[in-house]
């Protein structure tokens, strides 16, 4: 009677034990088709075409500030049509040049943070299935995951925009408005001197 009993119970034990494992790999299997769909890769690619356009938009924006600031500069130094204002409107080029490439290294680099993202939640689903999470909630939170890491990515990698692309121009923008403003500030005193009234002939 005992080894029947011992049959028995190690029967029961198999059987648990295969029933466990074929929850595992049902909870597995509903992971992996969440994270594995096809619209995924479609997702992936639109996030990868917003991200860059934020950039472009964000360096579009700075070279008009660039090129309406050296437009000033170059009128008030009386440089407009130079060499100087030709040889400024190359390098504003050539930083627009850098500018759409970083635009586009950092919009792939974040397409490629949220596949590792994406990775990381995979992976701990998984450890979650083992421990006894249902398929039904692994494929709900499966799901969750995937939205939530492209709602993360999108805040990450539009925090900052694409940082100062035209910096180097910022000196010659300001230094320009300093000249004007000491200009005029030698003339306001120059006009001021020569008043009826104010020495020079004049009574004081």
């Amino acid at each position: 009677m005992s080894g029947g009993s011992s049959n028995s119970a190690q029967r029961a034990a198999e059987a648990a034990e295969a029933e466990r494992q074929a929850r595992i790999t049902s909870s597995v299997g509903r992971i992996n088709t969440a994270f594995d769909n096809p619209a995924r890769a479609g997702e992936l690619g639109e996030y990868l075409g917003a991200t860059r356009q934020f950039y472009m938009d964000d360096l579009n924006r700075q070279k008009g500030d660039t090129d309406r600031n050296l437009k000033f500069a170059m009128a008030r130094n009386g440089q407009t049509g130079g060499s100087v204002s030709i040889d400024n409107a190359r390098r504003v080029g050539e930083d627009y040049t850098r500018g759409v490439v970083e635009a586009d290294r950092r919009a792939q680099s974040a397409v490629a943070d949220l596949r590792s993202q994406d990775e990381q939640s995979r992976l701990g689903l998984i450890s979650m299935a083992q421990s006894g999470l249902d398929s039904t909630t692994a494929s709900s939170r499966a799901l969750s995951a995937l939205q939530n890491n492209i709602q993360a990515g999108k805040a990450t990698s539009t925090a900052q925009g694409i940082g100062d692309a035209f910096g180097s121009f910022a000196n010659l923008y300001r230094r320009s408005q300093e000249d004007a403003a000491r200009r005029r500030g030698e003339k306001d005193v120059y006009g001021t001197l020569y008043q009826p009234g104010f020495g020079f002939g004049g009574r004081p």
